[in-house]
Formats: C-alpha cells, structure tokens, sequence
C-alpha cells in the first residue's frame, strides 16, 4: 500500500532526500513505526505523530487512506 507522509522540522535533516512530503510502498499491515524507520527517522528522535489528524502511537495500523504526519515537538517560555 502506498503511504502518504508529510515531515517537519528538525525530523526532515534524517529523510534521505530531505523532502517535506514522500509517498512509500508498504506492505499491508505496516504500522506507524514501519513508516518512520522506512523514512530514515530513528525511533528514539522526539516526535509528535499525526494519522488522518489524530495523535498516533508506533503501533498504530496504517490506513493509505489517511496521511501520516511527523514534526518535532515545540517548546516555548
């Protein structure tokens, strides 16, 4: 199935080609987590995650239906 990921801030210096938007080929059944390892982003690189525009864990099933989107957290004083 082809997902639809979108990458923002500091996580896009980890994508390959340094795209803000990629479109992967998983197999059914790919989780969260699937994506962001096939994209290059290590699992321990703080993150907020956003299927179809709701927080997601790793092990959340991924829907072509629904974009995935990965952007660092924010922090303000």
């Amino acid at each position: 199935m082809e997902i639809r990921i979108r990458i923002y801030g500091d996580l896009r210096k980890f994508v390959r080609s340094g795209r803000r938007s990629v479109a992967l080929e998983l197999p059914s059944g790919a989780t969260v987590g699937d994506a962001v390892k096939a994209v290059g982003i290590p699992p321990e690189a703080p993150r907020v995650t956003l299927l179809g525009g709701r927080r997601a864990p790793d092990a959340a099933a991924l829907n072509p239906d629904l974009e995935l989107v990965l952007f660092s957290p924010v922090a303000g004083g």
